[in-house]
C-alpha cells in the first residue's frame, strides 16, 4: 500500500534568550498541530475510504453495501451502523461519520466514531492506525488531552501499524508534551520517531521533523 503523507509548513524559530525561546517553540508547535490535523482528516477520509471501500466490494454483503451507500448524513449513517457495525463497508463509513463530525466542529464525538474504528479488528491494520492517530488529534481538538496522549501513545508502541504511523504518532506525542512543557517526555516522544533507516518517505518527513523539534527545545531541560 502506499503511503500518501503531507509538506508542512517549516516554522524556524529566532534565536534569542531563552523565554522568547520557550515562547517561539510553543507558538511553533501549536500551529504545526493545527495544519497537520487538516490535512491529516483528508488523508484518512481520502486514503483509508478508499482501502475500506476496495476491501468492501471484494466481500461484503449485498444489503450492507446498499445500506452505507445510500446514508449521507449523520442520523442515516447512525442508522446504518445500528445494523451493521462491523468490517470494512462500516469501518469506512464510520470514517465519513468522523469528517461530517469534523465538519461541525464536534470533535469529541470525531474522535469516538475512529476509536470505534480502532476497535474493530477485522479493519485493515494501516486503517486502524491512521485512525488512531487521527483519533488523538480530534482529542486534542476537544481539550481532552488525556485521551490524546493514550491515543498518540498505543499507536506509536503498536508494532502491527506501520513505521510511518508510528513515527507520526510519535512526533505527535512530543509536540502534545512541549505544548505541557514537560520537555524530558517530549525529548524521549520526538527520539522515538527518529528513524535512522527510515523504509520509506512518510517515515523520513516524520523522522526530519522530530529532529528539528528536538533541536528547538530549551537546552538542558
Amino acid at each position: 500500500m502506499a503511503d500518501n503523507e503531507k509538506k508542512v509548513k517549516n516554522i524556524e524559530a529566532p534565536e534569542a534568550g531563552v523565554a522568547q525561546e520557550l515562547d517561539n517553540f510553543e507558538l511553533w508547535v501549536v500551529e504545526n498541530r493545527k495544519m497537520i490535523v487538516v490535512v491529516s482528516a483528508i488523508l484518512v477520509i481520502v486514503i483509508a475510504t478508499g482501502v475500506c471501500l476496495w476491501k468492501w466490494y471484494k466481500g461484503a454483503e449485498d444489503r450492507s453495501r446498499e445500506a452505507f451507500a445510500k446514508a449521507v448524513s449523520v442520523e442515516q449513517i447512525e442508522t446504518a451502523l445500528k445494523k451493521y457495525d462491523k468490517g470494512p463497508a462500516a469501518a469506512g463509513a464510520r470514517l465519513r461519520l468522523a469528517k461530517l463530525y469534523n465538519d461541525k466542529k464536534e470533535y469529541a464525538k470525531a474522535a469516538a466514531v475512529l476509536a470505534d474504528v480502532v476497535k474493530d479488528q477485522t479493519v485493515d491494520a494501516y486503517i486502524r492506525g491512521r485512525a488512531e492517530v487521527n483519533a488523538g488529534r480530534y482529542f486534542e481538538l476537544a481539550k481532552n488531552i488525556a485521551e490524546a496522549e493514550k491515543a498518540y501513545s498505543s499507536a506509536a508502541n503498536n508494532v502491527a501499524y506501520q513505521e510511518p504511523v508510528r513515527a507520526e504518532a510519535a512526533y505527535l506525542l512530543g509536540c502534545l508534551y512541549a505544548a505541557k512543557k514537560d520537555y524530558p517526555k517530549a525529548q524521549s516522544a520526538f527520539k522515538r520517531a527518529v528513524v535512522s533507516k527510515p523504509t520509506s518517505q512518510a517515515t523520513m518527513f516524520w523522522s526530519q521533523l522530530a529532529t528539528r523539534a528536538m533541536d528547538r527545545l530549551p537546552a538542558g531541560k
